[in-house]
């Protein structure tokens, strides 16, 4: 299981991105983590998998909003949501 400290907003608006990269296969999330971190990606057609199941707050917030071409979602596999997760 591998460690990611803080990711959000790393691809924000990177209108040619068509293929989001692989992440971690974290169970458990930080609060903000990932938050925006594809927002905008007007060319992004896959969600890359999210398999935490202990979210934390705002963790995946606004992470695909904008992404207007995407065709296919990931499972949520979480079982309990934090405050503002999605």
């Amino acid at each position: 299981m591998e460690s990611v400290e803080y990711a959000s907003s790393m691809f924000e608006n990177c209108t040619s991105l068509t293929t989001a990269p692989i992440l971690p296969k974290t169970k458990k999330l930080k609060s903000r983590i990932y938050e925006r971190m594809f927002k905008n990606c007007s060319s992004l057609t896959k969600a890359p998998e999210l398999p935490a199941t202990n979210l934390s707050s705002y963790c995946y917030a606004s992470m695909f909003g904008g992404c207007t071409s995407l065709t296919k979602t990931p499972e949520l596999p979480a079982k309990s949501l934090a405050l503002y997760c999605y």
